[in-house]
């Protein structure tokens, strides 16, 4: 919905819809910007924009009663300078058809006067079109009067109701707007925890090889960030910080301090990636097989619950749980081939592993692609 125009506007625009007798419509009311009141006029049936009529004069507006909203005023009544009003008509009870000014006054919901509207009607033309009487006799005034008031309550309410419809929308806007980015910070807390997490364990990795060759082993803050931008599951971080140490071993026989950089990364970066794409072939499916069956072993023998991250962390390289899940199912359809095609292989895989026994359970229901 488009931002609605003011009231003022609204009314000019729909006001005069009822009535073809009615030439032209006018508006006062108080003005914000020009911290007064001011006077609208527009033509009926006409396109034009509402002008504002420079020669009105606020004070000159009669006062109204909300219990008596209307009167009908002669042209000389009208709230006009003295340069702009035409001279006074001496009017008798006869002449009551030549007075076609109608002033209606609408008041808030506090009985408090907002704003005041003419309706100005032609000598000419018929009230209700070519078969209405063109008089405004005192019986057609009380009828007319009666019907653009109500009218001009009924565009009030309906306006009011299109304020209510905007604001909800509006607020249903600010909503989303602030589900959205409620949405981007914990997208963005999610990626710094992952990084924190990548940091984490790729300093305990370097601490296990370094216990397990007897080495002092770091890497820089930019070699970090090289892994950051690479790695996408635990086992391949796993991978090239294994590689990247046999490597600098090989490559430094004699040294016993070692300092991961890019470069040191970046060689075994292309390997590891060649290796990840091929996880979906057979054997390295069985490969995985066999890895989570003797860690699983390792589990039960120290009386724990088969978990993914109890089976990750007895891995012979330790892996999470969610690079578990993961390489499941990326080989999922296999490992449902090899457990029908070796039903005597990996038994506690088969009985135990929850994630295993998902694999095989869907794989019955047809839900696995092979």
């Amino acid at each position: 919905m488009d931002q609605l125009q003011p009231l003022p506007m609204f009314l000019l625009q729909h006001g005069m819809t009822l009535i073809p007798g009615i030439t032209g419509m006018m508006v006062v009311y108080y003005d914000n910007d020009s911290f007064g009141e001011v006077m609208l006029f527009r033509e009926n049936y006409s396109i034009l924009a509402p002008q504002k009529i420079e020669y009105f004069d606020p004070t000159l507006v009669k006062a109204g009663n909300f219990k008596q909203p209307w009167q009908w005023l002669t042209d000389s009544e009208m709230p006009f300078n003295r340069q702009h009003k035409p001279r006074g008509q001496n009017l008798t009870l006869w002449d009551d058809e030549k007075i076609r000014n109608l002033q209606i006054n609408l008041y808030d919901k506090d009985n408090q006067h907002i704003i005041t509207c003419y309706f100005i009607f032609s000598d000419t033309q018929a009230l209700f079109g070519n078969s209405g009487d063109s008089k405004l006799s005192t019986q057609n005034k009380h009828l007319v009067s009666n019907i653009l008031y109500n009218h001009l309550q009924h565009l009030r309410e309906h306006y009011s109701y299109m304020l209510k419809l905007l604001e909800e929308q509006q607020n249903y806007l600010t909503s989303v707007e602030s589900q959205l980015k409620y949405l981007y910070q914990r997208i963005q807390t999610s990626q710094i925890q992952e990084k924190r997490w990548i940091v984490d364990f790729c300093r305990l990795k370097l601490e296990q090889l370094s216990q397990q060759y007897g080495l002092y082993i770091t890497i820089s803050d930019s070699a970090m960030q090289e892994i950051l931008n690479l790695a996408n599951s635990a086992s391949m971080l796993a991978d090239i910080l294994s590689h990247s140490v046999e490597k600098l071993k090989i490559l430094n026989p004699t040294t016993q301090q070692f300092v991961l950089e890019p470069w040191h990364i970046l060689a075994h970066s292309h390997s590891t990636v060649k290796e990840t794409v091929g996880n979906n072939k057979p054997e390295r499916a069985v490969e995985l097989l066999d890895r989570l069956e003797r860690a699983s072993n390792k589990v039960l023998q120290k009386k724990l619950k088969l978990t993914s991250v109890n089976v990750g962390l007895h891995c012979d390289e330790p892996i999470t749980a969610p690079a578990i899940s993961d390489a499941l199912k990326k080989n999922a359809g296999r490992i449902s081939q090899l457990m029908h095609k070796n039903p005597d292989r990996w038994p506690l895989l088969r009985k135990e592993f929850k994630p295993i026994r998902n694999i095989l359970d869907k794989s019955s229901s047809g839900n696995v692609a092979i």
